[in-house]
């Protein structure tokens, strides 16, 4: 796990947060905005990451496996916790928020960029 990217990583535990939410790789493709082979692949990914099944799917259903269940009940708070944190700044930051000014120049975070 030393060598595995922490950014790569948060996607794909997303994503299966979602998976295990809608309950198929369609809906949560579709609530991800991404196609479900994206989906499916970066589900295949995480189970290479982690040495283990996260997910059993057969034509009919999607149902994640023991470890994938532990795995999302684990998330669940941490994940909540972020959101709370992101809500509590963002309702805190109060109305006309966007692109801010720092130090050194602009700082686009509100107009979607990526990093400094």
């Amino acid at each position: 796990m030393k060598d595995m990217k922490t950014d790569a990583l948060w996607d794909h535990l997303h994503w299966l947060t979602v998976l295990a939410e809608q309950g198929s790789f369609t809906r949560a493709a579709e609530r991800l905005d991404v196609s479900k082979a994206a989906m499916s692949q970066k589900i295949k990914e995480l189970e290479q990451m982690a040495g283990v099944l996260l997910v059993q799917c057969t034509t009919r259903s999607v149902r994640l496996t023991s470890a994938g269940e532990k795995l999302v009940e684990e998330l669940r708070e941490p994940f909540a916790r972020i959101e709370q944190s992101f809500f509590s700044v963002r309702d805190t930051a109060g109305p006309g928020t966007g692109a801010r000014h720092r130090a050194g120049g602009f700082c686009p975070s509100a107009a979607g960029a990526d990093h400094w």
